[in-house]
């Protein structure tokens, strides 16, 4: 896997069970988890897309393990997530999506 191309200016992005398979995102869960304090507490939404619930899952799988609490804040606008991160005093933010690619692909935004 050439890693390399998924990290950009929005995030990670890549096709699902491709580039972003769930051990992947399983691994950036834990990484992301494992450069906060332990037991913070970090939020989480996703769009809608289809492979929404695959991906959150997984890289919550990782937060956890890393001790890191999680809040599900389902179905958001990146936007809202954003705001909510800061105004409810997250450790962190992620964001399930990968706005206007094409179906296939997803993706991992994160907020401070």
């Amino acid at each position: 896997m050439n890693t390399g191309r998924l990290f950009g200016t929005s995030g990670i992005r890549g096709v699902v069970d491709r580039e972003l398979s769930t051990d992947f995102c399983r691994r950036v869960g834990g990484a992301i988890g494992a450069t906060l304090p332990r037991a913070s507490t970090v939020c989480i939404a996703t769009d809608t897309r289809i492979s929404r619930d695959v991906i959150k899952e997984a890289v919550n799988s990782g937060l956890l393990s890393s001790g890191t609490n999680v809040v599900d804040l389902g179905v958001l606008p990146t936007p809202a997530l954003a705001l909510l991160t800061r105004e409810l005093g997250f450790a962190a933010g992620l964001m399930i999506t990968a706005s206007h690619n094409p179906p296939e692909f997803n993706g991992i935004k994160l907020f401070t």
